[in-house]
C-alpha cells in the first residue's frame, strides 16, 4: 500500500506544479525542446568590421557642461534651495544664488569630508558624497549663473 500512496502523492505533487516550474528543473529536454544550431550564412562568417572610436567624451564628462549643472542643481539642489537658489534651505542656510564658483565648490567639497558647515552639515554631507569633482564643479558653475 506504500507505494501506491507514493505514487498517487508523486502524481499530484506534478500534476499541482506550473509550467514554470516544469522548465527550471533540470530534467532532460525532449529533442523537440533542444534549439537546432543554424550554421551561419556566408555573410555572419566574415569577420566584423568596427566602427572607428568615437571622440565624444563619456557621459560621465558631460556633466562638466553648465547646462548638465543645471540638471544636477534641480535634481539634488532646487528642492531645499529653490529653483533658482533663492531660498535659505529648511530656513537654517545662507541664500546660495550668485556664490562665486570657488565658494560653492569650497562648500561642496567641505560637506563631503566634514570641514565645513553648521545645521546643515549631516544633511548636506549626504546630497555632496556622491557627486563627482565634475559634478561639482559643474553645480558650482551653475550656482554662479544664478
Amino acid at each position: 500500500m506504500k507505494p501506491t500512496l507514493l505514487i498517487t502523492l508523486m502524481l499530484l505533487l506534478g500534476a499541482c506544479s506550473d509550467n514554470r516550474s516544469n522548465a527550471t528543473t533540470k530534467e532532460a529536454a525532449s529533442p523537440s525542446d533542444v534549439p537546432v544550431k543554424q550554421e551561419p550564412s556566408s555573410a555572419e562568417k566574415e569577420p566584423l568590421q568596427t566602427a572607428p572610436q568615437s571622440t565624444e567624451p563619456a557621459p560621465s564628462a558631460k556633466a562638466e557642461t553648465p547646462q548638465n549643472g543645471r540638471l544636477l542643481f534641480v535634481q539634488k539642489c532646487a528642492s531645499c534651495h529653490g529653483q533658482h537658489g533663492e531660498k535659505a534651505a529648511l530656513n537654517k542656510s545662507q541664500i546660495i544664488a550668485g556664490w562665486e564658483k570657488e565658494k560653492s565648490i569650497n562648500a561642496l567639497k567641505g560637506y563631503q569630508n566634514g570641514t565645513y558647515g553648521g545645521n546643515m552639515k549631516a544633511i548636506m554631507k549626504g546630497q555632496a558624497s556622491s557627486l563627482s569633482e565634475a559634478q561639482i564643479r559643474a553645480i558650482s558653475e551653475y550656482i554662479a549663473t544664478l
